[in-house]
Protein backbone atom coordinates (compact mmCIF):
# COMPACT_ATOMS: atom_id res chain seq x y z
CA UNK A 1 0.00 0.00 0.00
CA UNK A 2 1.22 3.27 -0.95
CA UNK A 3 1.83 6.25 1.65
CA UNK A 4 0.15 9.65 1.61
CA UNK A 5 1.45 12.93 3.27
CA UNK A 6 -1.27 12.63 5.96
CA UNK A 7 -0.21 8.91 6.77
CA UNK A 8 3.74 10.32 7.27
CA UNK A 9 2.46 13.34 9.20
CA UNK A 10 1.07 11.33 11.56
CA UNK A 11 3.71 8.73 12.02
CA UNK A 12 5.09 8.00 15.22
CA UNK A 13 7.57 5.88 16.75
CA UNK A 14 5.82 2.58 18.45
CA UNK A 15 6.60 1.61 21.83
CA UNK A 16 8.69 -1.02 19.77
CA UNK A 17 10.98 1.06 18.16
CA UNK A 18 11.43 3.31 21.71
CA UNK A 19 12.41 0.02 23.41
CA UNK A 20 14.71 -1.63 20.68
CA UNK A 21 15.63 1.38 19.41
CA UNK A 22 14.87 0.36 15.44
CA UNK A 23 13.46 1.69 13.08
CA UNK A 24 9.59 1.38 12.52
CA UNK A 25 9.39 0.65 8.81
CA UNK A 26 6.86 1.58 6.36
CA UNK A 27 7.00 0.61 2.84
CA UNK A 28 5.93 2.92 -0.19
CA UNK A 29 6.31 0.59 -2.67
CA UNK A 30 9.40 -0.24 -5.25
CA UNK A 31 11.90 -0.50 -2.67
CA UNK A 32 11.07 3.01 -1.05
CA UNK A 33 10.97 3.02 2.59
CA UNK A 34 9.79 5.21 5.29
CA UNK A 35 11.75 4.50 8.29
CA UNK A 36 10.33 6.50 11.46
CA UNK A 37 13.42 5.95 14.37
CA UNK A 38 12.58 5.77 18.03
CA UNK A 39 13.84 9.84 17.87
CA UNK A 40 10.96 10.56 16.29
CA UNK A 41 13.58 11.40 13.01
CA UNK A 42 11.45 10.07 9.23
CA UNK A 43 14.28 9.06 6.84
CA UNK A 44 13.49 8.26 3.47
CA UNK A 45 14.99 4.39 2.63
CA UNK A 46 15.75 3.26 -0.73
CA UNK A 47 16.20 -0.59 -0.72
CA UNK A 48 17.74 -2.60 -3.61
CA UNK A 49 19.72 -5.57 -4.97
CA UNK A 50 23.48 -4.77 -5.87
CA UNK A 51 25.38 -8.18 -7.10
CA UNK A 52 23.00 -10.57 -5.46
CA UNK A 53 22.71 -8.89 -2.41
CA UNK A 54 20.41 -6.85 -0.59
CA UNK A 55 21.58 -3.39 -0.10
CA UNK A 56 19.69 -0.02 1.26
CA UNK A 57 20.74 3.85 0.57
CA UNK A 58 19.14 6.88 2.60
CA UNK A 59 18.00 9.12 0.38
CA UNK A 60 16.32 12.50 2.29
CA UNK A 61 14.69 12.53 5.78
CA UNK A 62 11.17 13.81 6.09
CA UNK A 63 9.72 16.87 5.56
CA UNK A 64 12.73 18.32 3.65
CA UNK A 65 12.31 15.59 1.05
CA UNK A 66 8.65 15.01 -0.11
CA UNK A 67 7.21 12.24 -0.94
CA UNK A 68 6.80 12.56 -4.49
CA UNK A 69 10.52 13.83 -4.57
CA UNK A 70 11.77 10.68 -2.61
CA UNK A 71 9.49 8.58 -5.05
CA UNK A 72 11.75 10.62 -8.06
CA UNK A 73 14.83 9.57 -6.54
CA UNK A 74 14.18 5.68 -5.98
CA UNK A 75 13.43 6.10 -9.75
CA UNK A 76 16.75 7.56 -10.54
CA UNK A 77 18.42 4.81 -7.89
CA UNK A 78 16.49 1.67 -10.31
CA UNK A 79 17.94 3.32 -13.65
CA UNK A 80 21.66 3.49 -11.88
CA UNK A 81 21.00 -0.16 -11.73
CA UNK A 82 19.83 -1.08 -14.51
CA UNK A 83 22.74 1.16 -16.27
CA UNK A 84 24.93 -1.16 -14.01
CA UNK A 85 26.28 1.65 -12.05
CA UNK A 86 26.28 0.81 -7.70
CA UNK A 87 23.61 3.66 -6.08
CA UNK A 88 26.11 3.50 -3.19
CA UNK A 89 29.17 4.39 -5.10
CA UNK A 90 27.14 7.09 -7.52
CA UNK A 91 26.03 8.77 -4.42
CA UNK A 92 30.16 8.66 -2.95
CA UNK A 93 31.28 10.41 -5.96
CA UNK A 94 28.60 13.04 -5.78
CA UNK A 95 29.43 13.63 -2.51
CA UNK A 96 33.26 14.04 -3.24
CA UNK A 97 32.23 16.61 -5.96
CA UNK A 98 30.15 18.76 -3.88
CA UNK A 99 33.11 18.85 -1.03
CA UNK A 100 35.66 19.81 -3.89
CA UNK A 101 33.47 22.63 -4.98
CA UNK A 102 33.17 24.12 -1.27
CA UNK A 103 36.83 23.87 -0.99
CA UNK A 104 37.59 25.33 -4.36
CA UNK A 105 35.15 28.26 -3.55
CA UNK A 106 37.47 29.24 -0.46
Amino acid sequence: MSLNNTQIKNLKPTQKAIDSKRPDKHSDGQGLQLWVRYTGVKSWISAYRWQGKQQTLTIGTYPVMSLQSARQRNLEIKRLIVDGINPKDDKKKHEQKMTDQRLSIR
